[in-house]
C-alpha cells in the first residue's frame, strides 16, 4: 500500500530518562487523536520490554495478551531464523493488534497495537535469558532492527514507539535506529533533566552508521508534569532556571529553534492530579472537554508531530504559542476532514479556525469561517454547536464595535443555551451582553445581566464556572469605571480558575489585576482550586472552551 507520508518521517519515539512522567499516557493520548483528528493510520509499539503497559490503554483482556505475539517474540524469532539457516526472516505484521472496540478505538483513520510479547507466565524468563550483545555479534541484530523497522512501517502512516526508560541495552534501538524523530520528556528536576540532555547528546552525536544512513532524529523536548495549581512559584523557578541550559543547548545544536517555537515551553505537559489514577484516553467518549488543559496539550502535541511529518515544522507551543501559527494547522485539518467525509469533525475544525483567525483580527474571514462552521451545525440539528458557532461571531460583532449586530447574536446564543439547559455556557452571552450595556452606558441594565450571570454560576456550584463570571464581570466594571470591585473580582476568579488556566492565562490575569493596582501576591492565590473541581472539569471546561480575556478588551473599547 502506498504511504501517504515520506519514510523518513514516520517513526517516533517517547523517552524518559526517569519513568513517571507520564512517557505512556502521552503516546496513548497523542496516537488516539493523530487517528481520530488527524485520520492517520497510527501504529503504537510497546518496547518497554522491562515493564510493559501500553496495551493497559486499549482494554485488551489477559487472554488477547497471552495469546498475542509482539516485540520480543519477533527478536527470538529472528534469532532462530539466522541459526537455522531459514530462507525468510520472520514477519511481525501478523502479530499487530488492531483496536476496534470503543470507547478505546478512534472513529476515523486507525490504530493497532503491537505489543511487548506474548504477555503470558513464561515472558519474563524469555526476557530475562536473552543476550542483546549476543544478539548484535552472532546473530545480525542490526539487521534485524532494519527489518523490523521496514516492517512496521509498510501498513502505516506513523508509528509511536514506547521506549524504555534510562540507559538499557535496548536504549539505543529506540532513541538512535529506529526513529526518524525522539520526543523527550522530562520532569521538572535537575536529575531528570540532565539525563534527557545526555541522551539527547547521544543521539546527535552517533554516527549514520547506527541509523542504517538516515538524518539524525529531531528532537522535541518535553517538560512534563508541570504543576498549575499547587506550587506553581517553584515550576516558574525552575522554567527560569533551566531556560537558559535550554539556550545554551540550542545554540550547540542540541535543540532546534524550529521545533521549539517558544523555547523550553513549546510542549508542556501540565499535572492534573485527577488524570493521574489509571490509564486515561482523553477524549470526549470519556467524558472529556477538548479544553481541558491536558488534553489540549496532546492535542498540540499531535499537530505538531503531524505537521513535522508533512515537512511543515510548526510547533507552536501550549504555553506562550506564535500569534497564528495554529492557522495552517486548522486549515489542514478542516481539509482533513472534509477528504474523509467527516462534517461534524469539519464543522468543529471551522469553528476553532474562526476563533483563531479572530484573534489574529482578520475579522472577515473569521466571520466567513464561523458562517460556514454555523451552517453544518445547523444542518445537522446541533444546537449547542450552533449557539457557539453564532456566540464566536458576536465576539467578531463585538471587536468591531457593531454592537447592535453583537447584541443580536448573543441573544440568540443565550436563546439556545437557555433552551436546551446549558446553564454553564449562558455565562458567556450573559458577561458579553452587560459588556455591551455598560460600554453604552446603559449602567442598570449591565448591573441586572451581571447579577444574572453570578446568580448562575454560582447555582452549579462549580467554582470554574464562578471564576469565569467574575472575569466577564470584571470587563464590564472596568468600562463602567469601577476599578475597585474589578480587582476585588479578579482576585477572586484566580481563586477559583486555577485548575483550568495554564500559566500564559493566569499571567494575563496577574497583570491585568496589577494594572488596576492590585497589590495582593496572588501568586499562590489556586492551591485550592484542583480539589474543589476534580469531579465537576467537563461542566467547567465546555464553559471555558469560548472564553476570551474580555477585561483587556473592554479597556480598549472604552478607550474608543
Amino acid at each position: 500500500m502506498r504511504m501517504l507520508f515520506t519514510n523518513r518521517r514516520q517513526i517516533v519515539t517517547f523517552y524518559s530518562y526517569k519513568g513517571g512522567v507520564g512517557r505512556t499516557m502521552a503516546l496513548a493520548n497523542v496516537a488516539w487523536r493523530l487517528a481520530n483528528k488527524h485520520g492517520l493510520r497510527v501504529l503504537a509499539v510497546d518496547w518497554d520490554l522491562e515493564a510493559p503497559g501500553l496495551h493497559d490503554f486499549w482494554g485488551l483482556t489477559q487472554e488477547e495478551l497471552a495469546n498475542a505475539r509482539g516485540v520480543l517474540d519477533f527478536l527470538l524469532e529472528w534469532r532462530n531464523a539466522v541459526r537455522k539457516k531459514a530462507p525468510a526472516p520472520p514477519n511481525v505484521r501478523s502479530s499487530i493488534i488492531p483496536i476496534t472496540r470503543r470507547p478505546h478505538a478512534p472513529r476515523f483513520g486507525s490504530l493497532s497495537l503491537l505489543i511487548a510479547g506474548q504477555l503470558d507466565s513464561g515472558f519474563d524468563a524469555r526476557l530475562a535469558a536473552f543476550d542483546w550483545q549476543e544478539f548484535y555479534e552472532k546473530d545480525r541484530g542490526a539487521v534485524a532492527i532494519e527489518t523490523l523497522r521496514k516492517q512496521i512501517t509498510e501498513d502505516f502512516d506513523i508509528v509511536l514507539v514506547d521506549s524504555r526508560t534510562g540507559l538499557t541495552d535496548t536504549g539505543g534501538i529506540c532513541t538512535i535506529q529506529l526513529p526518524d524523530g525522539v520526543v523527550l520528556l522530562t520532569a521538572p528536576n535537575e536529575q531528570s533533566f540532565r539525563g534527557i540532555e545526555k541522551i539527547a547528546r547521544g543521539i546527535v552525536a552517533a554516527p549514520s552508521t547506527q541509523r542504517g544512513g538516515r538524518d539524525t532524529p529531531h528532537l522535541w523536548l518535553v517538560p512534563s508534569r508541570i504543576s498549575v495549581v499547587e506550587e506553581v512559584s517553584l515550576a516558574e523557578e525552575w522554567y527560569r532556571k533551566y531556560e537558559a541550559e535550554f539556550e545554551r543547548g540550542m545554540k550547540e545544536g542540541l535543540w532546534k529553534k524550529e521545533n521549539h517555537l517558544s523555547g523550553l515551553r513549546s510542549h508542556e505537559i501540565p499535572f492534573r492530579a485527577r488524570w493521574s489514577f489509571g490509564e486515561q484516553l482523553l477524549h470526549d467518549a470519556s467524558g472529556v472537554s477538548d479544553k481541558e488543559i491536558l488534553a489540549r496539550a496532546y492535542d498540540q502535541l499531535a499537530e505538531t508531530l503531524r505537521h513535522w511529518q508533512l515537512g511543515q515544522d510548526m510547533p507552536a507551543g501550549l504555553q506562550v504559542s506564535t500569534p497564528g501559527t495554529s492557522i495552517p494547522i486548522l486549515e489542514t485539518r478542516v481539509q482533513e476532514a472534509e477528504r474523509r467525509g467527516d462534517i461534524r469533525g469539519m464543522g468543529e475544525a471551522l469553528l476553532a479556525l474562526g476563533q483563531e483567525l479572530r484573534k489574529q483580527e482578520e475579522h472577515d474571514k473569521a466571520l466567513a469561517v464561523l458562517e460556514r462552521a454555523a451552517g453544518i451545525f445547523l444542518g445537522r440539528e446541533d444546537r449547542e454547536s450552533y449557539a457557539d458557532a453564532i456566540y464566536e461571531m458576536g465576539l467578531v460583532g463585538s471587536d468591531q464595535l457593531h454592537w447592535a449586530d453583537a447584541k443580536k447574536l448573543f441573544e440568540q446564543a443565550l436563546a439556545i443555551y437557555e433552551a436546551i439547559g446549558a446553564r454553564g455556557k449562558q455565562i458567556l452571552p450573559l458577561g458579553n451582553l452587560a459588556l455591551i450595556e455598560a460600554v453604552q452606558r446603559n449602567s442598570a441594565r449591565a448591573e441586572e445581566l451581571r447579577q444574572q450571570m453570578l446568580t448562575i454560576a454560582k447555582s452549579t456550584d462549580i467554582p470554574p464556572l464562578v471564576g469565569v463570571a467574575l472575569v466577564l464581570s470584571s470587563a464590564s466594571l472596568i468600562t463602567e469605571g469601577q476599578p475597585d470591585e474589578s480587582r476585588q473580582n479578579i482576585e477572586n476568579a484566580l481563586a477559583s480558575l486555577g485548575g483550568v488556566l495554564n500559566s500564559h492565562e493566569r499571567k494575563k490575569l496577574f497583570d491585568i489585576y496589577h494594572k488596576l493596582g492590585g497589590t495582593a501576591d496572588l501568586a499562590n492565590s489556586t492551591k485550592q482550586a484542583e480539589e474543589n473541581q476534580a469531579d465537576q472539569a467537563p461542566a467547567a471546561n465546555a464553559a471555558r472552551g469560548n472564553r476570551k480575556s474580555p477585561a483587556a478588551a473592554s479597556k480598549k473599547r472604552a478607550r474608543k
